[in-house]
């Protein structure tokens, strides 16, 4: 309660003088009174607990030998540790499809393990830039400058590899020159998925399909995890290339042990029906009518319509989905599948399919 005396007095100026010093002086006196009442109450415990801590190191114009190299490695000295941001430079010849590995928890095969611009949900060497998926990840330069703010937990150890490459299958054999950064903090309660806390054993896995070839119709396991894992989805990356443009009506779809198998179309059941047709998972319209796109949801990295070399046309294509807000959870065993076109939509023909997909996996209660 604040008490204001006015002393009364003809002279304007001496009554807003002696009100202001008296509201003064009670305000002052009145928030110290309130501050020591809560000298005594204790604090929350999230209060008591050790502030996350940022590490983190850079790497400039490093050479990169022929072979994997290790960038960086870092020891969790106070779990959970999150690697938050990673960016990339070079430029040879493939550096899109050269290699970045994680490991986690002293692993021994990486638990991510894929081709640089798929990874950021870029196909076919795309050199579209600067552009962002919000601030998950994008390029911003050419043929690099790629980042992303992927959170990938770990409790005792992290080991970051990059190899380059010059062609899909072969390895570069001379050294290359190459920057990095790499940051994150320690001592969090676990990572955030859109507003989610996930559990603190939470760990951030990589399923990569890499030029598989599906017949028309065909379903392609986007990923699947085993039954006694429970999960979310942060990302998946879908690249085709057809002689037909109708495989864009193939539809993702996703099976779950918990739910029953009663959604149907196209002759095909499953428990959740993810999308009407592939532009429409990646939030596309007809075809993808307004041609490519990058927005923080979904993005169409690349999109053309070429002449194939044996004749005819090939369409190529590539998309990223987030699921960030638009979460896509599971408390057991979990599958993603698209299809290389469905019966009856037009004439799909033979898909060459590249599929990521980043998945953060725990076990199941």
């Amino acid at each position: 309660v604040v008490v204001v005396v006015v002393v009364q007095d003809k002279r304007s100026t001496t009554m807003t003088t002696c009100a202001a010093v008296v509201v003064a002086v009670v305000l002052v006196v009145v928030h110290a009174d309130h501050a020591d009442r809560f000298r005594d109450v204790p604090q929350p415990r999230h209060q008591q607990q050790q502030f996350a801590t940022t590490f983190g190191s850079a790497g400039k114009a490093i050479t990169l030998n022929p072979g994997e190299n290790v960038l960086w490695s870092h020891n969790c000295t106070q779990a959970v540790c999150v690697l938050r941001h990673m960016w990339f430079g070079g430029s040879w010849s493939r550096f899109d499809i050269s290699r970045l590995r994680v490991y986690v928890d002293n692993e021994t095969t990486p638990s991510i393990d894929g081709q640089l611009f798929l990874l950021h949900g870029i196909g076919f060497a795309d050199d579209a830039a600067p552009w962002s998926a919000g601030d998950l990840f994008g390029k911003t330069g050419q043929p690099s400058g790629i980042f992303n703010t992927y959170q990938i937990p770990f409790s005792s150890s992290i080991r970051v590899t990059f190899q380059a490459y010059t062609d899909q299958n072969k390895p570069s054999t001379s050294s290359q020159r190459f920057w990095w950064i790499m940051r994150g903090t320690c001592a969090e309660a676990g990572v955030m998925l859109g507003s989610r806390t996930l559990p603190a054993a939470a760990r951030l896995r990589l399923y990569t399909s890499e030029r598989v070839t599906r017949t028309p119709t065909e379903q392609h396991t986007m990923f699947a995890t085993p039954p006694a894992l429970a999960g979310a989805v942060l990302l998946t990356v879908l690249s085709v290339t057809s002689a037909s443009e109708t495989f864009l009506e193939g539809e993702m779809r996703a099976n779950t042990t918990r739910l029953p198998a009663t959604d149907c179309s196209f002759g095909i059941c499953s428990s959740i029906t993810m999308s009407s047709g592939t532009e429409d998972y990646f939030l596309g319209t007809y075809y993808f009518n307004r041609g490519p796109y990058h927005q923080p949801v979904a993005g169409v990295t690349h999109l053309a319509d070429n002449d194939s070399p044996n004749g005819g046309k090939e369409w190529t294509f590539s998309a990223y989905r987030t699921h960030l807000e638009d979460q896509v959870l599971f408390s057991t065993g979990f599958n993603m599948t698209w299809r290389c076109g469905e019966p009856g939509a037009g004439n799909p023909t033979e898909c060459v399919v590249f599929s990521y997909s980043l998945v953060y996996e725990w076990p199941a209660t």
